[in-house]
């Protein structure tokens, strides 16, 4: 079998069906991400599932909006079949998702979420452009770059539209960012279902959590929304940004704003000059700080975190013992934190959280011994769990 052109390095995140690597071009060094996808595993998970057909249609949603030269959407660079996986090779992104730099506070201010906003609206009305509809925009599937730039990505379940007026119905999406519409299967819909999803993501990132996030019973959840239509309260969030996530989670999808209104919309026009998108640069470099201090970090491209895996079969799996935390700094030589290093993170987070507290070191390990009233048991545990290892634990802890 020929050997891949990628050199991977770091496994940065965990989907259902694969993983995503950090990875260089053996030739050209280029930094990119790559995601190994397991045909047949996908398959088994799901027998109704066309794994292959899937990628592939991401792909050539990915080449579409590349080749229209769409902005702010994270791009496929090359797709290769090696062994049963498929590899799929995309921009990296370094800074992580934006779910991955609410981590240390929970939430963002709003100096980070307009242009955020902004910049993600700039993607979808590429996306739209092209008669496609993402259907699973969220704060996971929103990359920012160390330079600031902000990418959509994560187009597996996109949908093409073959005119302007043509309408899905197909039910997919993630539960708490999904439209009210999609809960019906005899209603058909639109890239209106994109409109709500990006309300539900200005929430999300502004309270940490998504509209609804207590309920969960998604056979009620339709009806549950027809009833509980989300906003956003409270005095910390500013009237435009409430305005816009109000304008965007509207019950009735004929009434929602397309997302030419919404890039309009007062509280993200005109707002490159006071709130660029390099400025986001500064939130990376923040989180960065954070880490190093001893904050775990959540997977860069999946939802809820990237999962450990047990299972692992090779170096790579190394990374998957505890949590991802991409950190190679010890806790015996964390660097201190600078006052001025201090202070950016108070700026960037508003001193929601103190990465500056140094992580306690672990304490020595100490075995428990057993109560006074147990009698050590007769044969060793140690080699219990080694299938090769001829025991007789199971008859001796009988008499315990």
């Amino acid at each position: 079998m020929p050997t891949a052109p990628y050199s991977l390095s770091e496994l940065i995140g965990k989907g259902s069906f694969g993983r995503v690597y950090k990875a260089r071009g053996i030739k050209s060094g280029q930094l990119v991400a790559v995601k190994i996808i397991n045909i047949d595993n996908g398959d088994a998970l799901d027998p109704g599932a066309d794994t292959f057909g899937d990628i592939l249609k991401e792909v050539e949603t990915l080449k579409l909006l590349g080749s229209a030269g769409a902005k702010n959407v994270n791009i496929v660079l090359d797709v290769l079949l090696v062994g049963h996986t498929i590899w799929m090779v995309t921009e990296y992104c370094a800074g992580g998702s934006v779910s991955t730099l609410m981590k240390p506070s929970g939430y963002l201010p709003e100096q980070w979420i307009i242009p955020i906003l902004r910049e993600v609206a700039e993607a979808i009305y590429w996306v739209h452009r092209q008669g496609i509809i993402h259907r699973d925009i969220k704060c996971a599937n929103v990359l920012v770059t160390e330079a600031g730039g902000v990418q959509l990505c994560d187009f597996g379940v996109a949908g093409l539209m073959e005119t302007k007026f043509d309408k899905r119905s197909t039910v997919t999406g993630s539960l708490h960012w999904m439209a009210p519409e999609l809960f019906n299967p005899t209603v058909k819909y639109g890239t209106e279902v994109d409109i709500w999803a990006f309300g539900s993501m200005a929430y999300e990132v502004a309270s940490g959590l998504p509209p609804n996030a207590n309920f969960r019973d998604i056979s009620r959840f339709g009806t549950y929304l027809k009833h509980h239509c989300p906003r956003l309260e409270g005095d910390r969030y500013s009237p435009g940004l409430k305005d816009l996530i109000a304008c965007c989670l509207v019950e009735n999808a004929a009434q929602r704003p397309p997302i030419k209104d919404i890039q309009r919309h007062p509280y993200i026009f005109e707002t490159e000059s006071t709130y660029p998108a390099v400025s986001l640069s500064k939130l990376v470099s923040a989180y960065k700080v954070w880490e190093a201090q001893g904050g775990s970090r959540l997977s860069l491209f999946s939802p809820g975190g990237a999962q450990r895996d047990l299972n692992l079969g090779s170096e790579l799996s190394s990374v998957a013992d505890d949590e991802w935390n991409f950190s190679t700094i010890s806790s015996l030589d964390q660097p201190d934190v600078s006052d001025s290093l201090h202070s950016v993170f108070v700026e960037t987070y508003n001193a929601a959280a103190e990465p500056w507290a140094q992580p306690q070191k672990p304490l020595p390990y100490r075995r428990r011994q057993p109560p006074p009233n147990m009698k050590m048991p007769k044969a060793p545990l140690e080699k219990l769990f080694d299938p090769n290892t001829i025991t007789n634990y199971q008859d001796n802890a009988r008499s315990f």
